[in-house]
């Protein structure tokens, strides 16, 4: 008879290859399987018309939301890759990203050191450490 201290021992064996073929292949596969909606397969309904209603679509090539204006206020269907907005979009499609990742940094002096996150999009996953508050531009960081 198998002990949960055993079961979870054998989980964190799996857990530890998983991310030993990641840094050896520099891909995420190892990722528990999903399998993506429908909607986040499609390409983004542009619509003809002449609104310009701010939206999201989901961009499977680059794994990213995206900011699109789109041609009518509502979609003929459901059933199609646009969301009101950028959480929605990344629920949906991108469900592995923990919403903590786009988290706006906490308020501090300037210099004060500081947990900050940023987006590791080769393997799939966020990773803290320490920052100083100070913002760079063009660097992902929150």
């Amino acid at each position: 008879m198998r002990t949960s201290g055993h079961i979870l021992f054998v989980i964190m064996e799996i857990e530890l290859l998983c991310t030993f073929f990641v840094l050896m292949l520099g891909s995420s596969k190892c990722e528990r399987t999903r399998t993506l909606p429908e909607i986040c397969t499609m390409e983004p309904n542009e619509e003809l018309g002449r609104a310009r209603i701010p939206g999201w679509f989901y961009d499977k090539s680059i794994d990213s939301c995206l900011f699109l204006f789109f041609g009518a206020a509502k979609a003929k269907s459901e059933h199609v890759n646009r969301f009101e907005t950028k959480k929605e979009c990344t629920e949906t499609c991108r469900p592995q990203v923990r919403s903590f990742c786009f988290d706006g940094p906490p308020e501090t002096w300037k210099g004060e050191s500081t947990i900050m996150w940023s987006y590791n999009s080769t393997l799939g996953k966020c990773f803290k450490f320490d920052g100083n508050g100070n913002t760079q531009e063009g660097i992902n960081v929150v």
